[in-house]
């Protein structure tokens, strides 16, 4: 039974608008704890908590780290995670966790990772183990962004202001970091390919009767990896000497790795081995960043 829950934070709590966020979550009984995968455990966050966030949001691919809102959605200066216990909703914890902009905030437009193959099952008798389904799937490409960036005054100090916008939705949206501390970061990198399953092993025969091991399953073909995107940004003069702190990142997705093949089955003679699949093709890089300097017109968004 559980008796009480907290929620840790595993990063340093330096946080932007387009920050992220690690955390996870230990449950108390009388006699030991459990904790969740973003604390190397093994219970998920999403099958056995339900998690509140104000500005912000759980990332939809890794459900252990937080998304702070971008500037221009942010309710206050402040993010506020609730974590409550499913199973017994009167157990649950809080944190608050201030937006003091010294933080890095990631401008995150990566192509989606390929999921991976399926691997092979066991079958028994004379027949070979099963071979892996070349079913992995291509990561996906990353997305054009059109970007602009300059140096403006908030509360009495200086931050490196961004706004960035994708060329497949057209949507702007704001991050901010204040001069000298974090960086803002934009990725638009392809997606991993996923890896071919694995071959299943043969089944074992029976020396003493004189029957051989069965073939090993062929392992599955890795995918291939997606394309890196393009980025144009354009720097108001007032960025000159700050340019560091804008970090472009445009690589290419991994290929994804070829499955093993199933070992024959052990008998009156050994199995043969299945085959080794192939490995994808990893993404090509989009093109090098596209900057230009020209007085650029922003201003800090209203809330």
């Amino acid at each position: 039974k559980i008796l009480r829950i907290e929620l840790k934070l595993l990063d340093s709590v330096k946080l932007s608008p387009g920050s992220i966020l690690r955390f996870g979550i230990i449950a108390y009984d009388k006699k030991k704890n459990y904790t969740t995968t973003g604390l190397n455990g093994y219970y998920p966050v999403d099958v056995n908590y339900r998690i509140e966030i104000i500005n912000g949001q759980v990332h939809p691919r890794n459900h252990d780290i937080i998304t702070v809102n971008t500037w221009e959605s942010l309710k206050s200066n402040e993010v506020k995670i609730k974590a409550t216990l499913l199973s017994n909703p009167s157990i649950f914890t809080e944190k608050f966790v201030k937006i003091d902009f010294t933080g890095d905030a990631h401008i995150d437009y990566t192509g989606e990772p390929g999921l991976n193959g399926t691997s092979g099952g066991s079958i028994f008798g004379p027949a070979g183990g099963v071979n892996a389904l070349n079913n992995a799937k291509n990561g996906g490409n990353g997305t054009d962004v059109v970007a602009e960036a300059k140096i403006l005054e908030y509360l009495g100090k200086k931050i490196v202001l961004v706004k960035a916008i994708p060329v497949q939705s057209g949507e702007s949206k704001y991050y901010a970091t204040l001069v000298g501390t974090g960086k803002i970061i934009i990725n638009v990198s392809g997606g991993n390919g996923g890896h071919g399953g694995t071959g299943a092993s043969g089944p074992n025969g029976d020396k003493d009767k004189y029957v051989n091991g069965g073939k090993g399953g062929d392992g599955g073909n890795g995918a291939d990896g997606g394309h890196g995107a393009n980025i144009k940004i354009t720097y108001d003069p007032s960025i000159k000497g700050h340019e560091n702190q804008i970090v472009m990142i445009n690589q290419g997705g991994q290929a994804g790795m070829a499955g093993r093949a199933g070992s024959g089955g052990t008998g009156y003679k050994k199995g043969e081995d299945g085959r080794q699949g192939q490995s994808g093709r990893a993404g090509m890089a989009g093109r090098f960043p596209e900057i230009s300097y020209a007085t650029v017109e922003l201003a800090i968004p209203v809330q």
